[in-house]
């Protein structure tokens, strides 16, 4: 082989003759005779380890074609489970205001306060109209004598 610095990359011509020579020396020690090596596993592109056997995924992504996340299979378990819950309850809260008939909070708050505005009203809207008049009544009439002690 070539002699090179240690920062230069060896060439393909060389990498191919150290694999040869690996082969050749292992092949003339007896290792490997007669034995045929049999694989069992295939990375496929997105990274996922597959057993070639029984088509198990046991690395990369998961057989859905998602990434593994940080977190194992019984805490993303319980997360999912949790979520489930949550959304199940979400749904019967929205169920249960439909039975209502729907109502929002302002809706309701109207319809609360609605009665208690009217009883107010009723016991004070005729001394508010009153005094208002009266008001305007005694604005108008200054009016009238500015303008006839013109």
């Amino acid at each position: 082989m070539n002699e090179r610095t240690p920062r230069e990359e060896p060439s393909t011509e060389e990498i191919l003759e150290s694999i040869r020579q690996a082969v050749t020396e292992g092949a003339a020690a007896g290792e490997g005779e007669g034995e045929i090596l049999e694989l069992t596993r295939e990375i496929r592109e997105d990274g996922t380890v597959v057993d070639t056997e029984t088509g198990e995924t046991l690395a990369g992504a998961s057989a859905d074609g998602r990434k593994p996340g940080l977190v194992g299979e019984n805490a993303e378990a319980a997360s999912a489970a949790a979520f489930a819950a949550l959304a199940e309850n979400v749904a019967e809260l929205k169920a249960m205001h439909e039975d209502r008939g729907g109502k929002t909070i302002e809706e309701a708050a109207k319809e609360i306060m609605r009665p208690m505005i009217k009883d107010w009203l009723d016991a004070n809207l005729p001394g508010i109209v009153e005094r208002l008049i009266q008001r305007e009544i005694e604005r108008v009439s200054r009016l009238g004598e500015t303008s006839a002690g013109r």
